[in-house]
């Protein structure tokens, strides 16, 4: 099993989305550090230049302590973001492609609505949903949009 830390850059679903992969590498019997991990997980944000920037270099800094390091979130999805990472920098985004079950399984859920990220966009994924039902938006930071509809965060108590 290997030692991990992860760190989160962004808004509350950027820090939801990096507890959830905590969590599920806890799960798997890693173990976490604060110092001197093999893995860094870097959930990255892309909802200004400057978030990106950060998110870089948060990513270069994680490549230099540790072993392997992942990319996620929002900015991993942006394309050529990491070009010329470090070897070990292993970028994990979701394909515009792939995404089309992922609307028959939101539906299958009873969600009510499917988001896609930024970078990610598939009209047949967006057909599947819209014909289930659900609300579709692609290609659209979430914590961006919340900011901009001045969306108040759900209290701990929700």
């Amino acid at each position: 099993m290997a030692t991990f830390s992860v760190r989160f850059l962004g808004c509350k679903v950027s820090q939801t989305d990096a507890q959830h992969v905590r969590e599920r590498l806890l799960a798997e019997g890693h173990s976490e550090l604060s110092e001197g991990a093999e893995v860094a997980v870097v959930n990255t944000c892309c909802v200004t230049h400057e978030a990106v920037s950060k998110s870089r270099q948060a990513v270069s800094r994680a490549a230099r302590t540790h072993r392997r390091v992942y990319v996620t979130g929002c900015g991993a999805n942006l394309e050529g973001a990491f070009t010329g990472a470090a070897p070990n920098v292993h970028v994990v985004a979701r394909r515009s492609e792939d995404t089309p079950p992922i609307a028959d399984e939101a539906a299958k859920i009873g969600a009510k609505a499917l988001w896609l990220q930024v970078g990610v966009s598939n009209e047949e994924t967006a057909e599947r949903a819209k014909a289930a039902g659900l609300a579709v938006v692609m290609n659209k930071c979430i914590g961006a949009t919340h900011d901009a509809l001045k969306v108040p965060p759900k209290s701990s108590s929700s």
